[in-house]
This record gives C-alpha cells, structure tokens and sequence, in this order.
C-alpha cells in the first residue's frame, strides 16, 4: 500500500500526464482540491521535488510550471521545446548534449 506521500505523488503525476501544457504548483493544487479541499501548497511542492529525482516530471524554470517525462532517456540528455502559442512542450533525447 502506498503511503501518503507516495499517493500524492501518483496523482500530482496523472494530473501532469493529462495536461496539454504545462501547470504551476498551483494549477495542480487547484484540480487536487476538487478531491481534497484542504489540501495545502507544502504538499504539492513536496511532490513535485520528488518527480524530478525520480525522472518522472521536468520542471520548466522559465515558467515556473511542471510537465510529465514522455520518454524515459534522461541518462543521454534531453531537450524540451515549448510552443509559444499553445504551451504544448515536446521532450526529445540530445546525447550530444551532455558530451564534452
């Protein structure tokens, strides 16, 4: 059974995996509370710092926002483009990236 943590985690994830753009912390707080009204930020962030170390979520710092890894090839570097107009953010592998 997965502890309370380990819960959030899962639904802060299904909640990004369905998104069409990126989301804030508060965006995800805001569908969690339709479940959960007393649900608190701290929560969502505590969260949303154990996504990325476990390569689940990549957080997009120039929009402060969150969205789910589409492929799981984060040991050969990855590139995200994010649209412009729609949000709509694209996960692509770069090995290159990470060579010296």
């Amino acid at each position: 059974m997965p502890t309370r943590g380990e819960q959030m985690q899962a639904d802060v994830l299904a909640i990004l995996e369905r998104a069409p753009a990126p989301l804030s912390a508060y965006d995800i707080l805001g569908e969690l509370r339709k479940e959960h009204p007393k649900l608190a930020p701290p929560t969502i962030y505590r969260a949303l710092s154990a996504l990325p170390q476990r390569d689940r979520v990549h957080r997009l710092e120039s929009r402060n926002a969150f969205v789910a890894c589409q492929h799981s090839h984060h040991d050969t570097g990855t590139v995200l483009s994010v649209c412009d107009d729609c949000g709509a953010v694209e996960e692509n592998a770069a090995p290159d990236v990470l060579e010296d």
